[in-house]
Parts: structure tokens; C-alpha cells; sequence
């Protein structure tokens, strides 16, 4: 018949084949290959499967990785530096330094507030002397009712911001002799007194 192979049987004779079809398992292109194919006696391709081109990563020696396929799109990174992904690829970015600081940090100051960067680092902070309420202060010593340095029958008093004074107590002959009352000076300093202004006492 036309179109079919014609074979020797092995006594001079011929004989027609009959031709064959192929079967095909996927599909092929640029990214494809065969994986495998099968013939029949006389090496006519009677199957193939058609499967995507798989490449282990060991055998890859040029070129970038991208980052879909588990890779940096990068080539090399700087050394030291943190790396950090931009939406395309990772890469290399340089470091903040050394945070600025306002101010001065010792025993009486603390960190009052910082500033971080969209990394979560410090790039500025500000120190200033720590201020504590008087209903924040648990010990006894300097407190309202029991002020450093003070003496017994001492009374305190304000004698500037943070400064305090205190009065001396009237001598044991002048309360038991003439008994004094507190007043003030003219510049508004308490003091004790035996007088009144204007008066006897």
C-alpha cells in the first residue's frame, strides 16, 4: 500500500508494514523536554512524554535566581550590611550608625524618649534629669514628713526651687520664760518672736 514501509520477510520476499501512530503524554516547547519515549521493533517512535525542563540548583552556574524561584535576584551583597527585600529582589543596605543623643545620660538622668527607623533601630534618643512625684518616692528619708538633715523640732521651709531650710527650734529657757510665736521677716523668711508688729504679746 502507499505510504508504508516495505520489509523483507528473509526468503527475498516483501512485505508491507503497516504504519504506526504516536502516543504523546504532555506537551513540549521551549521550556519542555522529553523524559521519556518508547519504539517498537523496527525503531519507530510509537510514545513520548513531554514534562517542564527541572534543573537542580547545584547545576545552575550563571545567571541570577529569582526571587519566585527561592533566590536573591542579587549576585553578591556587601559585608556587614543587613539585607532586605525592596519588592524585587534582596539587597544590600547600609547601616544607620550611630544614634544621635540630646543631651547627657549619668546616676541622676534617664533616656526620657527615642526615635526608631522602619527597622525597629535606634537613630536618636534624649536624655534629661529624672523627675520622680513626691506621691512616687518610697523611702522615708527626704520625704514630706521626714526631710534630710533635718534636727528634732526643726521646721522646714521652702527657700528656693528644690532648696529647703530649716528653722531652729526656740530654746528651752524661752518657751518655758516667754512663750514665742512664728512670724516672718520683711523678705518673707519665717523666724521666731517674742513681738508683735503694732502690738505687745
Amino acid at each position: 500500500p502507499i505510504g508504508q514501509i516495505v520489509l523483507g520477510n528473509g526468503t527475498g520476499a516483501v512485505q508491507a508494514l503497516a504504519n504506526v501512530s504516536t502516543s504523546v503524554t504532555g506537551t513540549l516547547g521551549a521550556t519542555n523536554t522529553i523524559t521519556s519515549f518508547t519504539t517498537d521493533a523496527w525503531g519507530r517512535v510509537t510514545a513520548y512524554t513531554g514534562a517542564a525542563i527541572a534543573i537542580a540548583a547545584s547545576q545552575i552556574t550563571s545567571g541570577t535566581l529569582p526571587v519566585a524561584r527561592g533566590g536573591t535576584n542579587q549576585t553578591s551583597f556587601t559585608s556587614g550590611q543587613r539585607v532586605v527585600f525592596d519588592g524585587t529582589s534582596l539587597s544590600s543596605q547600609a547601616n544607620t550608625g550611630t544614634a544621635t543623643l540630646t543631651g547627657t545620660l549619668g546616676a541622676a538622668n534617664t533616656i526620657t524618649s527615642f526615635t526608631t527607623n522602619a527597622y525597629g533601630e535606634v537613630t536618636a534618643l534624649t536624655a534629661g534629669a529624672i523627675s520622680i512625684l513626691g506621691s512616687q518616692v518610697t523611702s522615708a528619708v527626704g520625704s514630706a514628713t521626714n526631710l534630710a538633715g533635718g534636727l528634732a523640732n526643726q521646721l522646714p521651709y521652702q527657700t528656693g526651687a528644690g532648696t529647703t531650710s530649716f528653722l531652729a527650734a526656740p530654746g528651752a529657757a524661752d518657751v518655758a520664760g516667754s512663750l514665742q510665736i512664728l512670724t516672718a521677716t520683711a523678705a518673707g523668711v519665717p523666724v521666731w518672736t517674742t513681738t508683735l508688729d503694732g502690738g505687745t504679746f
